[in-house]
């Protein structure tokens, strides 16, 4: 067996891989609200379920991904834009382009959002 590393130049030690370190992001929540006329984004404190309203759309920046919630009676503009509100978002705040970006119905809130939300 050495005889065949031998022939394709030795054996080599591997470097130790470097860990990724995640980057340390504080959560944001955003409402898309076209209730002045304007499609508007404000961010909104609490990050809190509270805090989410049905007649607009949100997104959530839960650092490891993006979530556009769109409330029951959100306008026909915010729902169509949410996600490119989140996009936006990413590229205009520096974020990771990569970031997943899910759109979650409110009745139809999944896991993990309501994880990313609350924690």
């Amino acid at each position: 067996m050495q005889e065949f590393w031998d022939k394709l130049g030795g054996v080599k030690p591997v470097p130790a891989a470097i860990p990724d370190t995640p980057q340390k992001v504080e959560k944001k929540l955003f409402r898309l609200s076209d209730s002045t006329g304007t499609l508007t984004l404000t961010e909104v404190k609490p990050v809190a379920k509270s805090s989410l309203k049905s007649e607009d759309a949100f997104i959530l920046d839960a650092g490891d991904h993006v979530y556009v919630w769109i409330g029951l009676g959100a306008s026909k503009e915010e729902r169509s834009k949410g996600i490119a509100y989140a996009t936006e978002y990413l590229y205009k705040n520096n974020r990771p382009k990569h970031l997943p970006i899910t759109r979650v119905l409110e009745g139809g809130n999944n896991t993990a959002f309501l994880y990313a939300l609350e924690n």
